[in-house]
């Protein structure tokens, strides 16, 4: 999660943001259309919540930890190929 958050920093020109402020004031911008910008926004929540801010008890399962690699790691394939230069 923190390489998409990286990426879209990037592209999205904001190296101080967080990925959920991105996500909400430039999805669009970045080419995340609707409702998929309301999805990765619920992901990236997911992975503060349980990954970030750790609570005794609490532990998310590998096939949760493997689920959320792979989404993330399309979005991050989606958006290179979404800001790369095209061959015509």
């Amino acid at each position: 999660m923190t390489g998409l958050e990286c990426l879209a920093r990037i592209l999205s020109g904001d190296e101080k943001a967080a990925l959920g402020d991105i996500i909400k004031r430039r999805a669009a911008e970045l080419g995340i259309p609707k409702p998929l910008d309301g999805a990765l926004e619920k992901f990236w929540g997911y992975a503060s919540e349980m990954g970030r801010h750790l609570r005794e008890g609490r532990v998310s399962s590998r096939e949760e930890a493997e689920l959320l690699l792979s989404v993330v790691a399309a979005f991050v394939v989606y958006l290179l190929q979404k800001h790369s230069p095209r061959e015509k």
